[in-house]
């Protein structure tokens, strides 16, 4: 195992060394592979992309989903970085900031939840939407229930928000959304409301192979992401 791992960092630094010494966005035609959830692709893709239409016209992006091989292909060189939730993984990582997130809840019109403040009990026993993308980590809503001594009903898992959005009406359930992705929501007609337990924010960022710490292509991608990324929804849920 100890070898394989030093083939798999021997393999990244290469990659980097074959990097060029300088990056031109403007002319650059170069690929980089990038592992989203729909998260990302509904709340940064696309004011990234207007942006490297600008700026770099001719770069080209493959996205691919994230789960349990995202950091296997960062250690073995099949991505590029992976937009990333959560505190730095294991291994030889580096994470770069984006933002925080909060979580607000949701529910189809005509909800209970949506008419006023809801009591914990009454929203651990509803029907619940969960979004999982694999990752072995303990859910913050799971974990801030359990230390109130509840457990939600979890009536459906979803691989993404997308999906989870579109569940609920047909269900009458409700589900925890990042804050950012609210706008989607509305348009969609859902209805948010505040949490009945106090959730902290989290982290979210870039993921990468420390190899990549050189490689300036990488580097200025990594730096309009940033510039990219949204601010949260403003103002009252209601």
């Amino acid at each position: 195992q100890a070898m394989a791992a030093r083939s798999r960092l021997l393999v990244a630094e290469a990659r980097a060394l074959l990097a060029p010494p300088g990056f031109d966005p403007a002319e650059s035609r170069r690929s980089f592979r990038l592992a989203a959830s729909d998260y990302a692709v509904m709340a940064l893709v696309p004011v990234l992309l207007t942006d490297l239409n600008r700026a770099a016209p001719h770069l080209h992006l493959t996205l691919r989903p994230v789960g349990t091989g995202t950091l296997v292909a960062l250690r073995e060189g099949g991505l590029e970085m992976s937009f990333w939730a959560g505190a730095l993984p294991e291994g030889p990582f580096l994470l770069q900031p984006l933002f925080t997130e909060t979580l607000t809840g949701l529910c189809p019109p005509g909800h209970a939840f949506a008419q006023g403040p809801v009591a914990v009990e009454d929203w651990a026993a509803a029907p619940h939407v969960a979004v999982s993308l694999g990752d072995p980590g303990v859910n913050p809503v799971e974990q801030a229930l359990a230390q109130s001594g509840l457990r939600r009903r979890v009536a459906l898992v979803s691989p993404s928000f997308a999906g989870a959005m579109a569940a609920l009406a047909a269900g009458g359930m409700v589900m925890a959304l990042p804050r950012r992705l609210l706008p989607m929501a509305l348009a969609q007609e859902l209805r948010p409301f505040d949490l009945p337990i106090p959730l902290p924010p989290y982290p979210y960022g870039l993921l990468r192979h420390q190899a990549t710490r050189d490689d300036p292509g990488i580097g200025w991608l990594a730096a309009r992401i940033a510039a990219a990324a949204p601010e949260p929804a403003q103002g009252p849920l209601r």
